[in-house]
């Protein structure tokens, strides 16, 4: 995953490497605030990995955000305490995922909900209530997701977990992500 900011955001008559033309940046209102994803994969979550993990999520800055992909949960609590913050996602029985940033901000409590509003979190909430909000629904439910959750960097971390869709609201710059649990 990359750095998304409105540095890095192609001039509107740019084309893209597909020739088409890149999307306005009021089509996309994720590119105001720069997140910054490092994804990692560990097999086992035992010891050594807590350890790597831990000394890698201790470098984390603002808008940071460390997902560690496993095939087993993590431990609870760990790697997180002190500094930093944690949320776990299990989306399928070999399919786990533990989100690390720093602290704070705290992520909102969503469960149970069928819409999502992220207008006003920092970064790297968006995307962690997005992900908490899929892993806890059932296949084939249903989420809306009002605002900055809209990006190319969530269908890059929902990839196989849940069908993606953007619907530009006829009100503006502002993005309804429409997500389907698989």
């Amino acid at each position: 995953m990359g750095r998304l900011s409105a540095d890095t955001t192609p001039p509107a008559h740019a084309a893209t490497p597909g020739g088409d033309a890149p999307p306005t940046p009021a089509a996309t209102p994720w590119s105001r605030h720069a997140l910054v994803v490092v994804r990692v994969a560990v097999a086992t979550p035992d010891a050594d990995a807590l350890a790597r993990v831990a000394r890698l999520a201790a470098g984390l800055g603002p808008g940071e955000l460390l997902a560690v992909r496993s095939a087993r949960p993590w431990p609870d609590g760990s790697p997180a305490g002190g500094t930093l913050r944690r949320v776990a996602c299990d989306f399928a029985a070999d399919d786990h995922e533990t989100l690390v940033w720093p602290a704070p901000p705290d992520v909102p409590d969503d469960a149970g909900i069928d819409r999502l509003d992220v207008r006003g979190l920092p970064q790297p909430l968006p995307l962690v209530a997005t992900a908490r909000a899929v892993a806890a629904m059932a296949p084939g439910d249903g989420l809306e997701v009002i605002g900055a959750a809209g990006s190319p960097l969530l269908v890059d971390f929902l990839a196989g977990r849940a069908e993606v869709t953007f619907d530009p609201d006829a009100s503006g710059g502002l993005v309804v992500t429409r997500l389907r649990r698989i």
